[in-house]
C-alpha cells in the first residue's frame, strides 16, 4: 500500500491584470506607495508594470519552492493562463461559455494534475445548472461554496445533470 500526499495551496486574488487600482483607491488621496522598496513612491502605472512583470515570476518561484507534487491553484477572478498552476478558481460563473473557455485555457498549460474550482455564490437553479454543466465537461473541476457572506450553498447536481440530459 502506498500513501501519496498532496498539499494544496491557493493564491487569492491572483489576477491576470493588476487589481490594485480598486484597492489603492480605498486609501486617502495623497497616500504614497513604495512597491519596490527603494524608498521612493511609485506611481500606479509603475506598480502595474511591476505586477505584470513579476506575477509569473512569483508563481514560478512558488512552484519551485513547493515542489512538483504540491497542488497550486489561484483565485483569478477570470482568465489566467499560468503553467506553474494546477488550475484556477472562479467565483460566480454567470456565463458558462466564458468560464469554460477560461478553465480550458488554463488546463491546456496546467502543471499536472489539473485541478480547478468553481465557487458557488448563491444556490439559484441557473448557477447550479451552470456548475453542473462545467463539471460534466471538465472532470478536474471541483465545486465549492464561497462562504464569504456566511451562507452554505449546495446544489443538487445529480438531479440537475439528469434533467439537462433528458
Amino acid at each position: 500500500m502506498f500513501l501519496i500526499l498532496f498539499f494544496c495551496f491557493t493564491i487569492d486574488e491572483f489576477f491576470a491584470a493588476f487589481p490594485g487600482k480598486a484597492y489603492l483607491g480605498k486609501y486617502p488621496d495623497g497616500t504614497r506607495f513604495d512597491a519596490d522598496g527603494d524608498g521612493r513612491a511609485d506611481s500606479v502605472a509603475q506598480i502595474e508594470a511591476m505586477y505584470a512583470q513579476n506575477a509569473p515570476r512569483f508563481s514560478s518561484a512558488l512552484r519551485d519552492a513547493l515542489g512538483a507534487r504540491a497542488l497550486l491553484i489561484a483565485n483569478t477572478g477570470g482568465a489566467l493562463v499560468d503553467a506553474a498552476l494546477n488550475g484556477i478558481t472562479i467565483e460566480a460563473c454567470d456565463d458558462e461559455a466564458q468560464c469554460a473557455e477560461w478553465f480550458a485555457a488554463q488546463a491546456a498549460v496546467a502543471h499536472a494534475p489539473p485541478l480547478s474550482v468553481v465557487w458557488l455564490k448563491g444556490s439559484s437553479a441557473e448557477e447550479c445548472a451552470t456548475a453542473a454543466l462545467l463539471r460534466e465537461r471538465f472532470p478536474f473541476l471541483l465545486e465549492g461554496t464561497d462562504f464569504y457572506d456566511g451562507t452554505h450553498v449546495v446544489c443538487n447536481n445529480a438531479t440537475l445533470s439528469r434533467a439537462r440530459r433528458a
